[in-house]
Order: C-alpha cells, then sequence, then structure tokens
C-alpha cells in the first residue's frame, strides 16, 4: 500500500475488512499522488526556468484535481455511513416505543397501593403538624416524617413534647418572677452604695488637698536636685565631645594611611597583571602563526585532490543518458545533489 498514507482502522472502533472497504474507495487518488510527487521532487530541486514554470503550473492543476476528488469520495462515503446511523436510530426508536408505553401503564398498576400509602402519609403529616403548631411548637423543628409514625407512637411522641412545653413556660415564668426579685434587690443594694460612696468621695478629697501639699514639697525639691543633676551633666558631655574628636582625629588619620598603602599595593598589581596578559596575548598569537603556518602546509597537496574530485563529479554528470521518463527524472535529482555538493566544496 502507500508510503504517503497510513491510518488504522483499529483506532476507530473498526475491523481491518471494514476499514479496507472504505480504503479501496481512496487508494486511485493515493496512487495518483504518489506518482505527483516524484514530478514534484524533481521540480523543486531544478534551477528554475520558463520551461520549468510551466511544469509547474501543470502539476499543480493535476494536484488540484486529485485533492477535489478525494474531497468527494469523502463526502460520498461519510453521507453513505451517516443515512446507515440514522436508519439504525430510526429502527431502535420505533422498536422501544410501544414497550415504553406498556411499560409506563404496569408501572402506574405496580405503584397504586404504594401511591395511596403515600398520600395517606402526607394528610397524616399535614394534620399532626398543624396539631403541633396548635399548642405552641416551633415550626423549625417540626420533623418531616410524623405521619409515617404508628398511632401509639405518635400519641407518646405528642404527649412528650405538650409536656416539655408546659414545663418550659412554667420555667420562664418563674424564670421572670426570680428576675424581677433580682432587679429589685439590686436597686436597693445601689441605694446603698450610693450613700457609701457619697461618704468615701468626701474623705478622699481631704486626702487629695493634703497630697498636693505634699506634691509640691516634693517637686521643688525635685527641682532643685534636677539642676545640680543637669550642671554636672553638661560638664561630663563637654568633657566626652573632647575625647571623642581626638579618637575621631587620630582614626582619619590611621584610615589615610591604610588607604595610601591600599592604593599603592593596587596600582602594582594592575601593572603585573597588565604585563602577564601582554606576555600572554604575545604566547597565544606565536602558537596560532605556528598553527596557521602547519595547515597552510597541509593544504598545498589537498588542494589538487580537491579539485580532481569536483572534475570527477561533473565527469558523472555528462557521462550517463537516460531514455525512460522515470530514470531520467530521477537522474535529474542525482544531477541535482551533486551540484549541491560541488557549491558545498566551492564554499
Amino acid at each position: 500500500m502507500s508510503e504517503l498514507v497510513q491510518v488504522d482502522p483499529k483506532e476507530f472502533g473498526l475491523e481491518k475488512l471494514q476499514g479496507d472497504l472504505i480504503v479501496k474507495q481512496f487508494t486511485p487518488s493515493i496512487i495518483e499522488c504518489e506518482a505527483a510527487s516524484k514530478v514534484y521532487e524533481n521540480i523543486i530541486n531544478r534551477e528554475i526556468t520558463a520551461e520549468l514554470s510551466v511544469e509547474a503550473g501543470d502539476l499543480r492543476r493535476q494536484l488540484v484535481k486529485i485533492r477535489t476528488g478525494i474531497d468527494r469520495i469523502h463526502k460520498t462515503e461519510k453521507a453513505f455511513y451517516r443515512a446507515g446511523g440514522l436508519f439504525v436510530d430510526a429502527w431502535k426508536n420505533k422498536s422501544q416505543e410501544p414497550i415504553k408505553v406498556m411499560e409506563d401503564k404496569l408501572k402506574e398498576i405496580e405503584k397504586h397501593q404504594e401511591n395511596l400509602e403515600k398520600e395517606r402519609i402526607a394528610k397524616l403529616q399535614n394534620e399532626r403538624f398543624n396539631k403541633l403548631i396548635e399548642i405552641g411548637f416551633d415550626e423549625l423543628f417540626i420533623q418531616d416524617n410524623l405521619g409515617s409514625f404508628p398511632e401509639d407512637t405518635w400519641d407518646n411522641y405528642f404527649a412528650g413534647v405538650e409536656l416539655n412545653i408546659k414545663t418550659k413556660k412554667e420555667a420562664e415564668l418563674k424564670a421572670e418572677q426570680e428576675r424581677i426579685a433580682k432587679e429589685q434587690a439590686e436597686k436597693e443594694e445601689n441605694g446603698r452604695i450610693r450613700i457609701e460612696n457619697e461618704k468615701l468621695k468626701k474623705e478622699a478629697e481631704l486626702k487629695e488637698k493634703k497630697h498636693l501639699a505634699d506634691e509640691k514639697k516634693r517637686k521643688a525639691k525635685e527641682a532643685k536636685e534636677g539642676k545640680e543633676r543637669e550642671e554636672k551633666q553638661r560638664l561630663a558631655d563637654e568633657k566626652l565631645a573632647e575625647e571623642r574628636a581626638e579618637l575621631k582625629a587620630k582614626q582619619e588619620a590611621e584610615r589615610k594611611k591604610a588607604q595610601t598603602k591600599l592604593d599603592a599595593e593596587r596600582k602594582e598589581k594592575e601593572r603585573i597583571q597588565k604585563e602577564l596578559k601582554a606576555k600572554q596575548e604575545a604566547e597565544r598569537l606565536a602558537e596560532q602563526k605556528r598553527l596557521d603556518d602547519i595547515e597552510n602546509e597541509l593544504k598545498k597537496g589537498d588542494d589538487e585532490k580537491m579539485k580532481t574530485l569536483i572534475c570527477d563529479l561533473i565527469a558523472i554528470q555528462n557521462k550517463y543518458k537516460f531514455k525512460s521518463r522515470t530514470n531520467k527524472n530521477l537522474f535529474i535529482s542525482v544531477c541535482g545533489l551533486i551540484d549541491k555538493i560541488i557549491k558545498y566544496i566551492g564554499e
């Protein structure tokens, strides 16, 4: 089969025989395309001339016909298999339609008693829901399966809820009474505390006056002592400033001395590196010259051999003559490759 097109039918869920039936429709176009590709290779490897332009146009129009022919085959084959799929769908739908009708009717009969039971439970759920609301039960906490409770279970559940609501109301009433009593006691206690606070306030005012007098004397003493401390601190700061100035001048002199030494060392290092670099460059140039001389000496004999090789390649192009169109085109391609080799050697 063709090397241009290879498609495995198994990748699309088809058996080999099924795939071969489809491939058979495309085979003539693929064979034409293979023949045209050989002519194409010949054209693109030749120098462009007026004659070559005509050949290129003829081949392009031939390829257009091959491509549009493949499009027509694709459209025809795809329409056939699509129609077959629609036909199978129609058979399936027509076959299943009466079955679905019978299934729906039988399901309606099958679920009749179950639906009656669901209606009874839903009715009980609504009645019991309303009964709980009437005694003050919170709607958010009402269960959605009350209708499925047996009658004795429901009676016990309702009695328990009713008792809990009654107990809760009694507890709320008792808590309200206790709150009122607590507020009254707090009111009386607040009155006693207010009287006590007024008494303590007067005592605190007397203590505050005495404290202010003592504080005034303390501040006057502290102000005097503070002035003495400030004077001592001023003298100490002046002495410290003089010592710092002397130390800074000494450090600056030592820094300048060290910097001078570093500058001298850096200049000497740069001089040595410059001399070393110049020496290395001279040695590199001398070695390069030695290698170039060796290479030039070796090439003296090789240049003559390479010229002989080029002559041999040109002789091959002129030596052979073919009659068949296929071999002519093949030899033209070979000559094109030889031209590229000769050009490469020249470069």
